[in-house]
């Protein structure tokens, strides 16, 4: 999904299509804009060289741009304009299904644990009708889960990585997985600074005009309910809806001969969330024996996350969505 980088590089590229129309332009470079007209609706066109890029027009060429000149286009983020503007609930949608590579082998009486432990694993023994879970971290080992166990479970014993009990009857492993929010949307604000000089016998302020109307380009396709509005391409594929919300002139002269525009535009874009879900073992029905509480052990207390089966499985409606998130 689109970040708040992808959405000034996409402005910069529909720029870049307004300002320098059948070029195939080269962020940064100097180029002739085509501006739309100069002085009043309806004049004829003319050229202009510009530049065009991300970031603020302070570059360490801009006063050479400026004796030579060359216009500066600059599109830059507004800090803390950035928001979450999501109308929808959140969907989560499975996206991988990940496997526990620790093992928990149960037999009348006994579980042999072997694999590979590691943090992201919740093994679970079943034992007097009580569900004893531990999650594993990276410096378990079997022997290490085996002893856990023992010290929770009344009577058991331990030799290796074997735990032995008259009440055990079963045992099972089970994993975080991995989820994909894709209902996300964010809202935020991009400035597009101008900054003009006189160009070809046009003067400064007609040349921001000009300019002015080029970058408005970007978003005149669409008029639905009489406003401006365009949907622009990001580099994830997905578009982004911009809008222009407001204007800032600086017309006092300089001895730099500058004219300055912001033009503020606010784009709305589709984010993303991935985020691990934690396991969490809902009572296990082993041999008929229907777990009635589940005790915590080793790192940590319950926490939300995903049930899962007695069989390990994370569980899933029809289309694969996880239940029982809480």
């Amino acid at each position: 999904m689109a970040t708040i980088d992808d959405v000034e590089q996409g402005v910069c590229n529909a720029l870049a299509g307004a300002l320098f129309p059948g070029q195939a332009y080269l962020p940064g470079a100097v180029a002739n804009c085509e501006a739309p007209w100069s002085g009043a609706i309806g004049a004829a066109a003319f050229s202009m060289p510009a530049k065009l890029y991300v970031g603020e027009p302070v570059t360490a060429g801009l006063e050479a741009d400026i004796a030579a000149g060359v216009c500066n286009i600059g599109v830059m983020r507004v800090a803390g304009a950035t928001r979450n503007v999501t109308r929808f609930s959140p969907h989560w949608v499975k996206t991988s299904s990940s496997v526990p590579i620790f093992l928990a082998a149960a037999a009348a009486g006994s579980v042999t644990f072997g694999g590979m432990a590691g943090a992201g694993q919740v093994a679970a023994v079943t034992a007097g009708g009580v569900c004893y879970a531990y999650r594993l971290s990276d410096g378990d080992n079997p022997a290490a889960v085996a002893s856990a166990f023992a010290a929770l479970i009344p009577g058991a014993i331990v030799n290796g990585a074997v735990l032995s009990a008259a009440s055990i009857t079963g045992a099972n492993v089970v994993v975080d997985q991995s989820a994909f929010w894709r209902t996300g949307q964010n809202e935020t604000q991009l400035q597009v600074a101008i900054i003009a000089v006189p160009s070809g016998g046009v003067d400064g302020p007609l040349v921001r005009a000009a300019l002015t109307r080029a970058v408005y380009g970007i978003e005149s396709a669409v008029r639905p309910n009489g406003s401006l509005s365009r949907f622009i391409g990001l580099a994830d594929g997905t578009t982004a809806l911009i809008t222009g919300s407001d204007e800032r002139d600086d017309d006092t002269v300089r001895r730099d001969d500058m004219w300055r525009r912001w033009i503020t535009f606010r784009i709305e874009y589709d984010v993303g969330i991935s985020q691990v879900q934690p396991a969490v073992l809902a009572p296990l029905v082993v041999l008929g024996t229907n777990a009635a509480r589940i005790q915590w052990a080793g790192n940590g207390a319950p926490i939300a996350g995903i049930l899962s089966d007695g069989a390990g499985h994370v569980l899933t409606d029809a289309s694969g969505n996880l239940l029982g998130a809480y």
